[in-house]
């Protein structure tokens, strides 16, 4: 209890945008990752199908690890509040004074 038992560091949605958005003729590209009815028909509907792929398979991987508290940070946290996970924006910092004063 209240030990560090591991993490993940995933690329963000804005991040993974960015990989489509570098080329001049998806610039345009701007989704929510919510979930399409279908497959999607045109490119703009299939990223966003892709990055809605990628966010539950996030969560779909961590659930299937029986976490019991799961703790979000960055810029995308608010994408993963469905499933009832912590949002902690600072646990950066935190855990950056848990290990000043273990070591100090």
């Amino acid at each position: 209890e209240g030990l560090f038992s591991g993490g993940a560091i995933l690329s963000g949605v804005k991040n993974y945008l960015s990989l489509f958005q570098a080329q001049e003729n998806l610039k345009h590209i701007r989704v929510e990752p919510e979930p399409l009815e279908n497959h999607g028909k045109n490119t703009e509907e299939c990223i966003r199908h892709g990055l809605y792929i990628y966010i539950n398979g996030i969560m779909d991987y961590v659930d299937s690890l029986k976490i019991k508290r799961v703790i979000v940070t960055g810029g995308d946290a608010h994408l993963f509040m469905k499933r009832g996970w912590m949002h902690d924006r600072d646990i950066v910092l935190k855990g950056g004074l848990v290990a000043v004063n273990l070591f100090t």
